[in-house]
Protein backbone atom coordinates (compact mmCIF):
# COMPACT_ATOMS: atom_id res chain seq x y z
CA UNK A 1 0.00 0.00 0.00
CA UNK A 2 2.60 2.55 0.99
CA UNK A 3 4.56 1.77 -2.02
CA UNK A 4 1.16 2.10 -4.28
CA UNK A 5 1.23 5.77 -2.23
CA UNK A 6 5.32 6.55 -2.87
CA UNK A 7 4.53 5.76 -7.12
CA UNK A 8 1.28 7.76 -7.38
CA UNK A 9 3.45 11.19 -5.11
CA UNK A 10 6.00 10.59 -7.31
CA UNK A 11 3.89 10.86 -10.92
CA UNK A 12 2.52 14.08 -9.17
CA UNK A 13 5.63 15.34 -8.20
CA UNK A 14 7.25 14.53 -11.45
CA UNK A 15 6.31 17.74 -12.95
CA UNK A 16 8.54 19.50 -10.51
CA UNK A 17 11.81 19.98 -12.47
CA UNK A 18 13.49 21.21 -9.81
CA UNK A 19 12.66 19.03 -6.90
CA UNK A 20 13.65 16.02 -8.73
CA UNK A 21 17.37 17.78 -9.98
CA UNK A 22 18.32 18.61 -6.34
CA UNK A 23 20.91 16.60 -4.51
CA UNK A 24 20.03 15.15 -1.52
CA UNK A 25 22.02 17.61 0.68
CA UNK A 26 20.18 20.39 -0.84
CA UNK A 27 16.73 18.86 -0.39
CA UNK A 28 17.83 17.67 3.69
CA UNK A 29 18.79 21.37 4.15
CA UNK A 30 15.30 22.65 2.44
CA UNK A 31 13.72 20.36 5.05
CA UNK A 32 15.64 21.40 7.71
CA UNK A 33 14.85 25.12 6.86
CA UNK A 34 11.09 24.31 6.86
CA UNK A 35 10.01 22.97 3.49
CA UNK A 36 8.52 19.90 3.66
CA UNK A 37 7.62 18.99 -0.40
CA UNK A 38 12.22 18.96 0.10
CA UNK A 39 11.58 15.71 2.59
CA UNK A 40 8.70 14.36 0.51
CA UNK A 41 11.38 13.95 -2.41
CA UNK A 42 13.70 12.30 0.00
CA UNK A 43 11.55 9.68 0.70
CA UNK A 44 10.04 9.36 -2.68
CA UNK A 45 13.56 9.24 -4.08
CA UNK A 46 14.95 5.92 -1.83
CA UNK A 47 11.63 4.92 0.09
CA UNK A 48 10.87 1.79 -2.84
CA UNK A 49 14.91 1.42 -3.19
CA UNK A 50 15.01 1.36 0.91
CA UNK A 51 11.57 -0.75 1.35
CA UNK A 52 14.02 -3.25 -1.08
CA UNK A 53 16.90 -3.75 1.08
CA UNK A 54 15.11 -3.43 4.17
CA UNK A 55 12.85 -6.91 2.51
CA UNK A 56 16.43 -8.68 2.68
CA UNK A 57 16.32 -8.48 6.11
CA UNK A 58 12.82 -8.86 6.82
CA UNK A 59 11.32 -11.29 4.33
CA UNK A 60 8.44 -9.99 4.65
CA UNK A 61 6.69 -6.79 2.32
CA UNK A 62 4.64 -5.25 5.01
CA UNK A 63 7.52 -5.19 7.83
CA UNK A 64 9.61 -3.88 5.32
CA UNK A 65 7.05 -0.94 4.36
CA UNK A 66 6.35 -0.47 8.20
CA UNK A 67 10.51 0.33 8.74
CA UNK A 68 10.57 1.88 5.82
CA UNK A 69 8.33 4.42 7.38
CA UNK A 70 9.95 4.55 10.62
CA UNK A 71 13.29 5.37 9.22
CA UNK A 72 12.19 8.17 7.44
CA UNK A 73 9.98 8.99 10.78
CA UNK A 74 12.91 8.99 12.73
CA UNK A 75 15.32 11.25 10.93
CA UNK A 76 11.91 13.76 10.73
CA UNK A 77 11.54 14.22 14.44
CA UNK A 78 15.24 13.85 15.19
CA UNK A 79 16.70 15.99 12.59
CA UNK A 80 20.08 14.65 12.74
CA UNK A 81 22.97 16.84 11.34
CA UNK A 82 23.88 15.20 8.03
CA UNK A 83 27.43 15.36 6.40
CA UNK A 84 27.03 16.57 2.53
CA UNK A 85 26.68 13.94 0.27
CA UNK A 86 25.47 11.06 3.28
CA UNK A 87 21.47 11.44 3.39
CA UNK A 88 21.38 7.99 1.89
CA UNK A 89 24.26 6.47 4.05
CA UNK A 90 22.32 7.69 6.89
CA UNK A 91 19.39 6.42 6.21
CA UNK A 92 20.31 3.10 4.99
CA UNK A 93 22.20 2.55 8.66
CA UNK A 94 19.29 3.31 9.91
CA UNK A 95 16.82 1.14 8.67
CA UNK A 96 18.25 -1.89 10.31
CA UNK A 97 18.58 0.29 13.14
CA UNK A 98 14.91 0.65 13.68
CA UNK A 99 14.38 -3.06 12.91
CA UNK A 100 16.97 -3.93 15.85
CA UNK A 101 14.68 -1.24 17.96
CA UNK A 102 11.47 -2.54 17.25
CA UNK A 103 13.33 -6.27 17.82
CA UNK A 104 14.14 -5.16 21.51
CA UNK A 105 11.14 -3.16 22.12
CA UNK A 106 8.93 -6.42 21.42
CA UNK A 107 10.87 -7.95 24.63
CA UNK A 108 14.29 -9.68 22.43
CA UNK A 109 16.95 -8.27 25.02
CA UNK A 110 19.47 -10.73 23.91
CA UNK A 111 21.39 -8.45 21.70
CA UNK A 112 23.71 -11.51 20.57
CA UNK A 113 20.50 -12.81 19.39
CA UNK A 114 19.76 -9.87 17.15
CA UNK A 115 23.49 -9.92 15.78
CA UNK A 116 22.63 -13.31 14.93
CA UNK A 117 19.41 -12.02 13.13
CA UNK A 118 20.95 -9.75 10.75
CA UNK A 119 23.93 -12.14 9.97
CA UNK A 120 26.58 -9.60 11.12
CA UNK A 121 28.01 -12.62 13.24
CA UNK A 122 28.08 -16.16 13.54
CA UNK A 123 27.83 -18.41 16.56
CA UNK A 124 31.43 -19.43 16.27
CA UNK A 125 32.78 -15.91 16.36
CA UNK A 126 30.21 -14.91 19.37
CA UNK A 127 31.70 -17.97 21.38
CA UNK A 128 35.01 -15.90 20.74
CA UNK A 129 34.39 -12.80 21.75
Amino acid sequence: MTVNCIRTARCFLGTMNSAAMADDGTLYKRFLAGEQAAYDQLMIRYGDSLTLYLYGYLHDWHAAEDQMIEAFARIMVKRPRIGEGHFKAYLYKTGPLCICAGILSAGIRNVDGVLLFFGWFDRESLLLV
